[in-house]
């Protein structure tokens, strides 16, 4: 990359950083909706939750499936997960 940089740019010098990743503990539970069995992630820190998302994936099949938009699948989800 740093090659790619000096030969097409005026550039003198290049940064470098090293970079490090911390990801939360995640878990993944099934809950029952209207719609049918959905995947929700569920994120902690301490034994703590940070975060509760549906899957992507399930929410884009269901919305496809009952021709709704995704957005109106993650509202109705909202309720049933929290």
């Amino acid at each position: 990359m740093c090659n790619i940089i000096f030969d097409e740019t005026t550039t003198l010098g290049v940064r470098i950083f090293s970079a490090e990743k911390r990801s939360l503990d995640r878990e993944i539970k099934i809950i029952k909706t209207k719609y049918g069995n959905v995947r929700v992630k569920i994120s902690r820190l301490n034994n703590q939750i940070k975060n509760i998302m549906p899957e992507y994936e399930d929410c884009a099949r269901i919305a496809k499936k009952y021709k709704i938009p995704l957005k109106k699948v993650y509202g109705d989800l909202k309720g049933k997960i929290i």
